[in-house]
């Protein structure tokens, strides 16, 4: 009997031991492939593969609704046609904001490389929507089983918000990305942050935030700003465009949006404890 059961243990701890391994390698696939387009274009995109592939070794048969892939065909083209808007509103802001600065703008189609950006941006934004967005939420929603979906999603954009401001803010001095994030900025950030988590909570995947994400850094991060001769660095460019007031209130009415049309499950009293698959 005894070796039965110190059989059976160690059957339990196996299963255990390989999901705490595979979530370290989702953190560590994250980290090291997603933000390092020096050494190659690909390298977000393997990020990509190996976050998928750790997932689905931690969490068969659940692991595509964990990472919110599990999108219908409907809203992959909805994603799609959002994408295209997106990209088009953005590139819209960031040239009034520039052209308001002073600053001179290119944008991404018309500089060099735009094949390698595009390949890289798509890598580093899925990664984000995948470990910060619907992994993150589904994580916080199962700690936190009794609040509303909306506690859960201010929370994490909260985290988002402290997140770009450390990623800047805590390199050396003499760093090419070096800054600190403006208020105005981080509120952006903020507001962004909620309308992300609220759009993966209701529909329960990462397409409809993706394309905002994607469409956003396509004209954002790869475009080029310049003052003065010299092209301004990351930290300038969220406080030049994400700070500029117009930006600010077109965020946070893009996030009272989301409140509004999602308000029926955010706002819900969950009785009992959230399962991550769905989110």
């Amino acid at each position: 009997m005894e070796i039965r059961r110190a059989a059976t243990g160690r059957a339990a701890r196996r299963p255990r031991l390989l999901k705490v391994t595979c979530v370290f390698g989702i953190v560590a696939s994250f980290l090291l492939f997603t933000y390092n387009p020096q050494f190659g274009c690909w390298l977000s995109l393997l990020g990509t593969v190996l976050v998928l592939a750790f997932s689905r070794l931690a969490w068969p048969g659940e692991w595509a609704a964990r990472v919110g892939f599990r999108i219908p065909v409907m809203e992959i083209l909805s994603s799609c046609v959002l994408l295209l808007v997106c990209v088009a509103v953005s590139y819209t802001m960031v040239r009034i904001a520039a052209g308001g600065a002073g600053v001179s703008f290119t944008p991404f189609f018309a500089r060099e490389n735009m094949v390698f950006r595009l390949v890289h941006t798509a890598g580093q934004t899925v990664n984000e929507e995948m470990v910060l967005g619907a992994l993150l939420l589904g994580v916080v929603s199962r700690r936190c089983a009794r609040a509303r979906f909306i506690v859960v999603s201010v929370l994490v954009a909260v985290v988002f918000a402290l997140l770009h401001f450390a990623f800047y803010a805590f390199r050396p001095e003499s760093a090419v990305n070096y800054g600190i994030l403006s208020i105005p900025a981080l509120l952006s950030v903020f507001g962004a942050g909620v309308l992300r988590n609220n759009l993966i909570l209701h529909y329960r995947h990462v397409g409809f935030a993706w394309a905002i994400h994607l469409g956003w850094n396509l004209v954002f991060l790869n475009s080029s700003l310049s003052a003065g001769g010299s092209r301004l660095n990351e930290p300038r460019q969220f406080n030049l465009l994400l700070g500029h007031p117009i930006m600010v209130v077109v965020v946070l009415a893009a996030m009272a949006a989301t409140i509004v049309l999602c308000r029926k499950k955010l706002f819900a009293q969950r009785d009992r404890p959230a399962h991550l698959a769905p989110l």
